[in-house]
């Protein structure tokens, strides 16, 4: 899937991607891919690399707003 958005962590030192509905996170480190959150559609990410924080409006189901992680 194309990847729509790139995002260095620099807290945790791993990259935080989006794809038009998925966000993963890769640990260059290691090489692993990890699945962080899937819905029917994900637009514009952005993290709060103070707190940790992940932004990002989504649609998931009926429902569409704005939703947030904190990341580890």
């Amino acid at each position: 899937k194309k990847i729509t958005k790139i995002i260095w962590n620099k807290k945790n030192n791993y990259l935080i991607f989006s794809t038009i509905n998925g966000l993963n996170a890769y640990d260059p480190r290691i090489g692993l891919i990890t699945k962080i959150f899937k819905a029917d559609q994900i637009a514009s990410p952005v993290l709060n690399n103070t707190d940790g924080i992940l932004y990002f409006w989504a649609k998931i189901g009926k429902s569409k707003g704005i939703y947030s992680f904190l990341l580890q």
